[in-house]
């Protein structure tokens, strides 16, 4: 799913009814993570500028309603623990495609450094929404960043190099910190 698709009423994937669902039916649980945001950022939000020529702002703030539209259910929930993370930088680099899982990315020409500053500038977005709904945020942009580049590490690419995914073999410590400092 993708927080813009959250947003909409009726998405393509159904996605705000099957977490509603998928909650429902998983009761048990006392700490909810959201992890969305790179997909928008690295596709979705791109489409939207070119499609209906709006800014970066306005693209981000309307994923940030599907982020919204959650929060508000889960917080309905009563006691549970919500933590936002940051949207993963992205990782195919420009002269990658996606593979077939992300066939759709390859219809942007969007450069892997656009992408990342997207993030970035999606990642300020929800820690300023985390922190408006009192919410726990973390984020290992820091950690996976390259300071010279401006884009991630190589060596938190997915072994397959073609992934769209980061190496969850190699980020997976840097969450497990994160969220131990919370729960």
């Amino acid at each position: 799913a993708t927080a813009y698709g959250l947003a909409k009423e009726h998405s393509k994937t159904n996605s705000f009814n099957k977490y509603k669902n998928g909650l429902q039916r998983f009761k048990s649980y006392n700490t909810i993570l959201i992890q969305l945001g790179e997909v928008d950022a690295s596709f979705i939000l791109w489409k939207k500028m070119q499609s209906e020529n709006l800014s970066i702002e306005q693209t981000i703030q309307l994923s940030i309603f599907g982020y919204e539209k959650l929060i508000k259910h889960l917080k309905s929930l009563n006691n549970k623990t919500i933590i936002i993370t940051g949207a993963i930088l992205p990782t195919l680099k420009d002269s990658q495609k996606a593979g077939e899982s992300a066939v759709l990315r390859n219809t942007i020409n969007i450069s892997q450094l656009k992408r990342t500053n997207l993030i970035l500038k999606y990642n300020e977005a929800l820690q300023k929404l985390s922190n408006q709904y009192n919410l726990s945020y973390i984020d290992i942009t820091n950690e996976t960043i390259n300071k010279n580049t401006g884009m991630i590490k190589d060596y938190y690419l997915h072994d397959s190099k073609i992934d769209h995914h980061q190496s969850f073999k190699k980020t997976s410590l840097l969450w497990v910190k994160k969220m131990e400092l919370i729960i």
